[in-house]
């Protein structure tokens, strides 16, 4: 027996069945919510952006030297823009339906153009080139690393959903072999033609403190994903959220400063990091209340 289209409103709590039956949303759920999510991301980023201008403009009217790692604030936070973006990424491809090969080409294509951005605008990339190899490895393990843990999390919630997703063939294995032999063949030529061999990227100087922030910067974007995934309620995913990103902020930037004291600022660290889950928080609070809305709207 069908249930009363007037009764869907107030059964509380509503199954998936219940609410295939309504045709408008239940009570309390306006569809301005999406709206307000948007706007949320919206202002998030805006805020965090315009501190970093405000300080930077601050810097730049002193006439003398800013405090250590606050004489390019604004550089900082563009870095840890394209950092939360890469973990993002990952977050949405292991989400997301699209045959493997397509998730493939398309998360290449975007990690390749968060690479260029890095490429032109970081200086010492420009004049170093076996730096930007350095980059492209940490984009590379950010974003496997998010990948593989985001699929293991939705997995332990919907096996044979995640299990429809992650459909394997050996076209699928031949195209991502294509992609990785294309790849390290282009990088071989390109900076063969700069004097340089893939395998002294390692002995860059900055090689391994740009790795560890690589695994850093996944540990967080994991730690907020689960968070406001397994988590039922917003007062719970708050305080869950701002543990992990408080405690990398602070433990972080020491464990850094006690590995590689010579090309460590504590001050620029923490701003790194800061600022990336910050934009972490702005994408996926609003990620989950469209999910959420969407699922109630089934």
């Amino acid at each position: 027996m069908t249930t009363p289209r007037a009764l869907c409103i107030f059964q509380e709590p509503a199954s998936d069945a219940v609410l295939a039956g309504c045709d408008e949303p239940r009570a309390g759920q306006s569809p301005a919510i999406p709206i307000v999510a948007v706007a949320f991301s919206a202002v998030m980023h805006l805020a965090i952006l315009g501190s970093a201008s405000v300080i930077q403009a601050m810097n730049a009217r002193r006439g003398m030297q800013p405090p250590i790692g606050t004489d390019n604030v604004l550089h900082i936070v563009f870095i840890a823009l394209v950092l939360a973006q890469c973990g993002l990424v990952a977050v949405f491809l292991a989400r997301c339906f699209w045959p493997l090969y397509v998730k493939a080409t398309a998360g290449s294509i975007v990690l390749l153009i968060l690479w260029l951005l890095l490429s032109v605008t970081l200086e010492s990339l420009v004049q170093t080139p076996i730096g930007a190899g350095a980059w492209a490895t940490c984009l590379i393990l950010e974003a496997v690393l998010v990948w593989l843990f985001v699929t293991a999390i939705e997995m332990t919630l919907d096996y044979d959903l995640v299990a429809r997703r992650l459909r394997f063939r050996i076209l699928h294995l031949l195209i991502l072999t294509t992609l990785i032999a294309v790849g390290f063949g282009a990088a071989r030529i390109w900076a063969a033609r700069d004097g340089y061999e893939l395998a002294n990227i390692r002995s860059w100087i900055f090689y391994w403190p740009i790795q560890l922030a690589g695994v850093v910067n996944a540990i967080l974007t994991i730690c907020l994903y689960a968070t406001f995934r397994l988590a039922r309620n917003w007062p719970v995913r708050s305080v869950l959220a701002a543990a992990p990103l408080i405690a990398i902020v602070f433990a972080a930037p020491l464990i850094f400063k006690s590995l590689f004291p010579q090309q460590t600022s504590v001050t620029e660290m923490r701003w790194l990091f800061g600022s990336e889950g910050l934009f972490l928080i702005a994408t996926l609070v609003p990620m989950e209340v469209l999910r959420g809305h969407a699922h109630i709207l089934k």
